[in-house]
């Protein structure tokens, strides 16, 4: 069984939602089979919790019901740091791979591309006061530059960066599906 995976990361304000949404428009217009699975909403519980364990466990179980219900094997994996957990999500869907291959389906063929969407700091700022209308502004201005930082600073060359100023969604999208040779 072979399974690719897009991992889409990025500072808050930087479009991984709407780039990652066409992502989705433009595999369906091809008729192309895949899941787009937004990583941020997955783990988002109060009290929070530090680490992604929780967020790991629900990606093993929604990737298994794709594969199994809908056979996917195309996942388009959304979300503030994905690129950081590149080694827990590899575990979680090779695992996925072992537990649901038939007899006869020997070894698991996984290919993983991460992807960072980078934005200036004035158009990031501008995107979250447009988004964020209720309390959380202060919140995602205060860390969206921290984040920007820590990705650069933690993920090495194998993740692309992608710039959104100033290009169309539907452009971004078009070109980090190219480059991951899914279109």
């Amino acid at each position: 069984m072979s399974v690719q995976v897009i991992l889409l990361s990025g500072r808050s304000g930087v479009g991984k939602t709407s780039v990652a949404n066409e992502m989705h428009e433009q595999l369906k217009i091809r008729h192309i089979p895949h899941a787009h699975i937004d990583g941020d909403n997955m783990d988002m519980i109060y009290p929070e919790e530090d680490g992604s364990e929780l967020f790991l466990c629900n990606l093993a179980a929604m990737f298994e019901n794709y594969r199994r219900l809908r056979g996917c094997t195309r996942l388009i994996i959304s979300g503030t740091a994905m690129v950081l957990e590149q080694d827990g999500i590899r575990q979680v869907i090779e695992d996925g791979i072992r537990r649901l291959s038939g007899p006869g389906e020997e070894g698991s063929a996984l290919d993983m591309k991460g992807f960072i969407l980078t934005g200036s700091n004035a158009v990031v700022a501008e995107r979250l006061e447009k988004r964020e209308v209720g309390s959380a502004l202060d919140a995602h201005l205060a860390s969206t530059d921290r984040m920007a930082a820590v990705l650069e600073d933690k993920v090495g060359s194998w993740a692309i960066r992608v710039s959104t100023d100033g290009q169309r969604i539907k452009d971004t999208a078009g070109k980090i599906l190219e480059q991951a040779c899914w279109i």
